[in-house]
């Protein structure tokens, strides 16, 4: 959504405009938030739909795609400048790290990861 509003966002300040009861438009300073939350979050879109996309996830996709989300986090983190898209991005992290921090260690992960013929 944040991502269609920042593609949208001419039309939608020409729409508001011409509006009878015309709505507060957003500063460029909230622009400039909302594309890099777009930005920050794209990366988890792409996640969710690989796993949408099949009908059973299997574990060795697991270790492969918490990592991918941790990476892009990373990569990511010094090119933001607004402090809102930073605390975001920090809690994003956060969660991963508590929620996938534990995989290099686990060994049925390891094992499934080595064995998939995909990987």
């Amino acid at each position: 959504m944040c991502n269609r509003m920042c593609e949208v966002q001419e039309p939608l300040n020409a729409t508001i405009a011409v509006l009878m009861n015309p709505v507060e438009c957003l500063t460029t300073e909230e622009w400039e938030t909302l594309r890099e939350i777009a930005a920050v979050l794209k990366p988890f879109d792409g996640v969710t739909r690989e796993i949408s996309a099949e009908k059973a996830v299997t574990a060795s996709k697991v270790k492969m795609l918490a990592r991918v989300l941790m990476t892009s986090c990373n990569k990511k983190q010094p090119t933001l400048k607004t402090e809102i898209s930073k605390q975001l991005l920090t809690k994003l992290l956060e969660g991963l790290q508590k929620r996938f921090g534990v995989l290099e260690s686990n060994m049925l992960l390891a094992l499934a990861t080595f064995l998939d013929p995909r990987f």
